[in-house]
């Protein structure tokens, strides 16, 4: 992944040339094979600084005063997490993403895969549909573009 120029311009942007939401968009469907890219391309494209709002579709869901910008994009982050384990990421219990969690949200289940760990420990019951929606939207906006 690191060998690749334009992933890296991706992930490592310059402050004079930010990549927009569709440049992440594009490069993760020309990744579909790949779903730990995919995750990392969805969740620094769409989950960071607030340009989940720019997904179309996304506005209705959490547009107004539903959620908070950093709530919104946490929601993104765990919707591209769930895009990934559809795409066949290790989502098992006790596989990558599932250790990864625990060590990036200091909450633990290494019993429970990433879906369940996702809605049991880190979703409130009214966030768990709009996670699912954002998920959609995502894969959505993935086909469209080929991946």
């Amino acid at each position: 992944m690191a060998s690749d120029p334009e992933l890296r311009r991706l992930l490592m942007p310059s402050e004079e040339d930010p990549p927009s939401l569709s440049d992440f968009l594009d490069r993760a469907a020309d990744r579909a094979n790949n779903p730990l890219e995919v995750q990392a391309l969805l969740q620094e494209g769409v989950a960071r600084r607030g340009r989940v709002m720019d997904l179309p579709g996304a506005r209705p869901l959490l547009g107004g005063q539903r959620f908070r910008p950093e709530r919104r994009d946490a929601l993104a982050g765990y919707a591209a997490t769930l895009v990934a384990c559809r795409r066949g990421a290790p989502c098992g219990s006790a596989q990558a993403l599932q250790i990864n969690a625990c060590l990036r949200e200091y909450n633990c289940a290494p019993e429970l895969p990433v879906d369940r760990f996702i809605r049991e420990r880190l979703l409130l019951p009214g966030e768990r549909e709009t996670v699912d929606q954002l998920a959609l939207l995502m894969e959505q906006a993935l086909r469209v573009r080929g991946g």
